[in-house]
Parts: C-alpha cells; sequence; structure tokens
C-alpha cells in the first residue's frame, strides 16, 4: 500500500556520528528543539523514532497512557513496521512542544482525550517507522549492491542472499538520505498487530511509577488547601500550625518530612472559605430552568420538525436528567517539584495536556517554559481526571519558594471538593411516528455544561464549551431539530471520558426504544429501519442481535458512531437491590481497521465494566457549590457475562477508549423495560425507583 509522499514538512530526518538515525513525526520543525537523553541528573527527551549508533530502537510518543493501552498499541504499530520484535523496541514519553498537537480534536494542543489517539497518531508513527525502515533498506541495498526490493529488513538487521547488515552499522550513513518519495507500508501490518501489553508485567511487579511514586534525596511533603473556583480564603488560623507554610491568594499549603504530618498541619489551620450556596437540589432546578428556557445553538435541522409535531395529536414528550458525575481515580493527584542549581524547575506530574501543564507552572512561577523540564508519567485512572493537573504549578511554586525538592498530593476529601466532575445535563425530546411507522419528527433539546470542549478552552485550546458527542441521533428523520443550550453555574466541570456521549446515547436510544414499544414495533427492526443511509450502523445493530441472541421480551439495545468508530451493545438486566442487576452484555464493534484488535476488545470490555460501576454509584451530594467525598462504594458484587466481537473493516482506525461507555445505560435501560420494569431516565441508576 503507497500513500502520498512524505517531503522534509512532514518528517525530518536527521542523525550523525554518535546520534544514529532519528525521524520526527507531525509538523517539524520546531524553532526550539529541545535536548535528548540525559543531562547530567536530568531527563529530556526529543519527538523521535530513534534508532541509536548502537541499534537500540526507541519509540519517543506524545499520548499519555492511562491505562488505554495507547503505548502499547503505537509502539507495537512502529515494531512491526520497522520489522523488529515488540520487544525490542523502547518507548519514551516525547518532550513537550510544537508538532505534537492532537489534530484529531482540533483544538490546537497536545493532548490525550476524546477517544483520539489512535486518529491523530497511528498515521505519523507508521510514516516514521516505515521511513526509517526504508531508509536503512535503500543503504543497504546500496552496500549490497543489490535492488532494493530484494533487501529484507527484519530483526534489526538487513538480509540479503545470506548476508546481513545490523541496524548499528546503517544508521548513521541512512540518517544522511533524503526521505522516500513514496512510503511502502508492510502488508502485513495492515491485519493489526498482536502484542503483549508493555505495561502489564511493570503493574503486576509493583514497578510501574506513578507521580506519588517519585522519591529525590531530601524530598519534602507538602499538603494543600484551594479555594473554591468560585469563592476564596476568609481565614487562616497560623498559630495552630507549627510546620513550614506557603502561602498565595487561593491556597495555602504545609510542608513536612511526611505527608501526613503535612496533612494534619494543614488541617489544623482551621482554613474557612467563602462559595456559592449551591447544592445538589439546586443544580437540578438550574439545570431545567436553562432546557426550558429559549436561545442555544443548533446542532441539526433538516424539515419542518415544529410542523410534524404540531400535527401530531399525541406526540411522545419525555425529559432525561444526569447528576454530576465524579472522577474514580485510584492514583491521587500529585506532582513533584526540585529547584534546580540553574534556578529552572524539574517537574515529574502526570497531565494529559503536558504542554499547556508547563504553560500554567511557567504563568504560576514567573519562569521561563525553557527552565522547567516536564517528565511526563502514566496516570493511574482511565476517564480522565489528569487533563487538568492543578496541583503541579502549585507544586512548582513550593518548589521555587524553597528552594528545594517537594512532592504534593491532595488529600482524598480535598480532592473531591475540587474534583472537575462530569457536567450535570438534561434533556427534553419530542417526538412522533411517521405514516409509514417510523420516526417522522424529532425535536431534542439538551441542556448542560462544559466538559472536554470547555477544558480545552481552559488549556489554551479553540473550540465550542459544550460537549456535542451522540447528540444528534443516527438515524433517518425527515423533520428534526437538535438544540443545546448552557448553563451558567458556579461548578467546577470538566473532561470526563465518555460522559457528554452516554448521556446523549441514553436519551436517543430510550426515545427511540420508547416509540418503538409505543408503536408496538420491533425495537431492533424499527433501528435499522432508519438506518438505510448509515449501512455501518445498520449492519452493526443486525449483527449485535445475531451475537447476543436478540429477544425482544427481555432484552435491551443500543447502538451509536463516535469517534471514526461504531457499536451495537443488547444488554440483559433485572431490578437489584440499589441499582439494575446485569447479567450479560454483548457488543459488536467496528473500529475500522483494528491496529491491536486484542486491546479493542480489552478496552471495550474494561470501558462496560466502567460505566457499569459509574451507573451503579449515587452521584455525590453537593454543598457550596462543592460534591462531597462519598463513601466508599462497594464494588460490582458480580460482573456480567461479556462478549464483544470485533468486525473486520475497511475504514480508517477509529477512537475506542470511550466507545462502551457511550451506550451502556441506554442499553441497560431498555432491558429493564423489556422484562416490564419501570423506564429509568435519569443518570446514573443508583437509587431510582425500578433500579
Amino acid at each position: 500500500m503507497k500513500l502520498p509522499g512524505v517531503n522534509r514538512r512532514q518528517l525530518l530526518i536527521g542523525g550523525g556520528v554518535g546520534v544514529g538515525l532519528v525521524i520526527a513525526f507531525n509538523l517539524w520543525p520546531r524553532t526550539t528543539p529541545a535536548p535528548q537523553g540525559w543531562t547530567g541528573e536530568d531527563a529530556r527527551f526529543d519527538h523521535y523514532l530513534k534508532i541509536g549508533s548502537d541499534g537500540a530502537v526507541t519509540a519517543l510518543l506524545p499520548q499519555v497512557e492511562t491505562g488505554q493501552g495507547i503505548w502499547t498499541t503505537l509502539a507495537g504499530l512502529m515494531a512491526a513496521e520497522l520489522g523488529i520484535a515488540h520487544g525490542d523496541i523502547a518507548l519514551q514519553p516525547a518532550v513537550p512542544g510544537p508538532g505534537l498537537e492532537n489534530h484529531a480534536l482540533g483544538a490546537g494542543l497536545q493532548v490525550t482525550a476524546g477517544s483520539s489517539s489512535i486518529r491523530a497518531f497511528a498515521g505519523p508513527v507508521r510514516d516514521a517507522a516505515a521511513t526509517a525502515r526504508m531508509l536503512l533498506a535503500a543503504e543497504a541495498a546500496e552496500r549490497f549492491g543489490a535492488p532494493l526490493d530484494e533487501i529484507d529488513i527484519s530483526e534489526g538487521a538487513a538480509h540479503h542472499g545470506g548476508r546481513s547488515l545490523p541496524f548499528a552499522e546503517l544508521v548513521e550513513a541512512a540518517a544522511s538520505r533524503s526521505a522516500p518519495r513514496t512510503l511502502i507500508y508492510r502488508a502485513e501490518v495492515d491485519g493489526g498487530v498482536e502484542t503483549p501489553r508493555l505495561d502489564t508485567l511493570a503493574k503486576a511487579q509493583g514497578s510501574w511509577r506513578l507521580a506519588s511514586d517519585v522519591r529525590l534525596p531530601g524530598l519534602k511533603y507538602a499538603s494543600v488547601r484551594i479555594a473554591p473556583e468560585f469563592g476564596a480564603i476568609t481565614s487562616i488560623s497560623r498559630g495552630a500550625v507549627t510546620l513550614p507554610m506557603v502561602e498565595r491568594e487561593n491556597w495555602v499549603a504545609a510542608i513536612g518530612d511526611d505527608w501526613w504530618a503535612a496533612e494534619r498541619a494543614i488541617a489544623a489551620a482551621k482554613i474557612r472559605f467563602t462559595s456559592p450556596g449551591l447544592d445538589h437540589e439546586a443544580i437540578a432546578k438550574s439545570i431545567d430552568n436553562a432546557l426550558d428556557q429559549g436561545g442555544g445553538a443548533s446542532l441539526a435541522s433538516n424539515g419542518d420538525a415544529q410542523g410534524a409535531l404540531g400535527a401530531a395529536d399525541q406526540p411522545l414528550v419525555v425529559r432525561y436528567h444526569c447528576a454530576p458525575i465524579p472522577h474514580a481515580a485510584l492514583d491521587p493527584m500529585s506532582a513533584t517539584a526540585r529547584r534546580r542549581a540553574d534556578g529552572g524547575i524539574d517537574l515529574w506530574a502526570a497531565s494529559q495536556a503536558p504542554a499547556a501543564l508547563i504553560a500554567a507552572v511557567a504563568e504560576a512561577t514567573g519562569l521561563s517554559p525553557d527552565a522547567i523540564t516536564l517528565i511526563p508519567l502514566p496516570f493511574g485512572g482511565h476517564d480522565g481526571g489528569a487533563l487538568e493537573n492543578e496541583v503541579a504549578a502549585i507544586a512548582a511554586t513550593i518548589a521555587v519558594e524553597t528552594g528545594g525538592a517537594v512532592q504534593l498530593t491532595l488529600s482524598p476529601a480535598h480532592a473531591a471538593r475540587l474534583d472537575r466532575v462530569g457536567a450535570p445535563m438534561a434533556a427534553r425530546i419530542r417526538c412522533t411516528p411517521s405514516d409509514d411507522g417510523r420516526i417522522g419528527g424529532w425535536e431534542a433539546r439538551f441542556a448542560g455544561m462544559g466538559g472536554l470542549g470547555a477544558a480545552l478552552q481552559r488549556l489554551g485550546g479553540d473550540g465550542p464549551a459544550l460537549d456535542s458527542d451522540g447528540a444528534v441521533p443516527p438515524y433517518a428523520i425527515p423533520d428534526l431539530t437538535v438544540e443545546q443550550a448552557a448553563a451558567d453555574l458556579p461548578l467546577r466541570t470538566g473532561y470526563r471520558r465518555g460522559h457528554a456521549a452516554m448521556f446523549h446515547a441514553f436519551c436517543n436510544e430510550s426515545m427511540v426504544d420508547e416509540l418503538a414499544r409505543a408503536l408496538g414495533a420491533e425495537p431492533l427492526s424499527f433501528r435499522v429501519s432508519m438506518l438505510g443511509g448509515d449501512r455501518r450502523l445498520a449492519g452493526l445493530v443486525q449483527q449485535a442481535g445475531l451475537f447476543g441472541g436478540w429477544d425482544s421480551t427481555r432484552m435491551g439495545i443500543a447502538c451509536a458512531s463516535l469517534y471514526g468508530s461504531a457499536i451495537a451493545l443488547v444488554a440483559e438486566a433485572e431490578p437489584g437491590g440499589t441499582a439494575p442487576r446485569v447479567t450479560r452484555l454483548s457488543a459488536v464493534v467496528d473500529c475500522g481497521r483494528a491496529i491491536h484488535p486484542a486491546l479493542v476488545r480489552q478496552q471495550v470490555e474494561a470501558g462496560l465494566v466502567a460505566a457499569l460501576q459509574q451507573l451503579s454509584r449515587p452521584a455525590p451530594a453537593y454543598r457550596a457549590a462543592m460534591p462531597l467525598q462519598r463513601a466508599a462504594a462497594p464494588g460490582l458484587a458480580r460482573l456480567p457475562i461479556i462478549r464483544v466481537d470485533v468486525v473486520e473493516s475497511e475504514a480508517p482506525p477509529g477512537g475506542v477508549s470511550g466507545l462502551a461507555e457511550a451506550v451502556t445505560a441506554a442499553a441497560i435501560a431498555n432491558a429493564l423495560v423489556a422484562t416490564g420494569n419501570p423506564r429509568l431516565r435519569s443518570l446514573p441508576f443508583a437509587g431510582q425507583s425500578g433500579g
């Protein structure tokens, strides 16, 4: 398979004596290239696929590993394209800088979010690996005096007619060659790679390092109280604190020889705040008010929905609600900072937007971004909680003021109050059938607060604040309008993986199911009849029915097209004690050309389990516009039988990590109705009648 020519605007080839072959991906050149390797004790990386002068291959990737397997997938893709075993490629995070923007999100930022990593970087990293392989092959062909198409690159060497040259003997000369005009990919890689996860062994052995695991000589520990975003600090009992403190206008930190001492000291300071007097009931009422008021943005409009609904005798009118949903990461929000002798800062932190984090630290400390070395670390949470790491700037500020090394970690209770939760939302949908028994008129209005879009704006990116993933139903409805209104509330909301997509699909797929059953139509066939223009999704719905042994009297179904992928899910559920008891989930997924099919299945399975846990936990109570820490909820007493089928597809690779969350709630709600139980119209499910 061939692609258009690659030139130096897309890939930069470099290297030389003692360096080897380096290939940068995405946009290049940068104005201030960062050094690579170790300078003293400072880790510094660059944006390369690097084959060292010793033949060692290193992939340097811009995306953050949060458990979604992106390091394994991208590194495995590069290894397969280069022709080496997955165990022969080392992996390092790329230093933040221009040229690593995630163009799949269109925000102009380096960011790991929105199920976008594969869409943004599978192509560029494969290009880099293919370029390296072709340069090595060209150099070997010249030395062997053989045709280029007879050179085999495999196992870290070039081979021809029983002769071999290892990468170490080729890379420096290969680095001086021009980029190939046309890339030729390995055909076998198109079928996907099946490599073990690179992080499994480290996690099993306890050597997988998170931000709170960093240890440095002379390290001090800090605990902090941060004022609410819409409030201020009003009083501090400084006389009760015997440990050193660092104060700024909106936060106060205590510093000790261990974290517990620092936490006890900051608790003794009895810091008081002002905050808006908003509880969970007021939040729900305000969202409903935004829903009922006029205005907002149009997401879709065709035909005459008002006319179709006005002519109907009794259009179906339903409201849906979603409470704020907190993050559920086990990894505490933490950062470690050290002041260097040259006045700069070394910073160890997890961030799904590392370049934006450096900018925030520079603003907080007054340092130049070039004086800040960020060592990006993985995050122990799958649901997006590290997109906005606000403790890193505080840790860096403390390190600058004290001149030493400090690790700042939020207490669980304070972290809960500061959590940028998945936004509260509400919807009102009106629909009516057409004369041919399908949906004729559809009017949907959503109201809520910012999620991923608002977070990207805060980080300096572009795009709308409100997330619209899945808000427009995928069906061919002749008369349709979809609107979205913003609710202006003093709440901290932000990115939570799959959150908006789950609510939108919950509303749309529940409403379609409700109308089908009101008409006496079979829910699966009812969907397929309106998906004629989306053959991909129509086929998935039919395959999911076969795969799950569809029975409309005891099962529910939901489908969605998101992130360049599509999914259909069949669920079986029954009422439980505090939430539905789900017994079986059968998902069929089309994610385009699956780069790592095993990881696709794993991510869909994990997404289904995460969604079940999210739906089974009660929403947090709110006081003074802040969520209170919830009591530890019991885990799922019993996991359902989960089956996932990944279909073969020639579509471009799509995103997967947030796909399963989108359809889980709707499929479960529809399954409960199929067995004669009341319909659930609010998220999460915990505590609802019928749950």
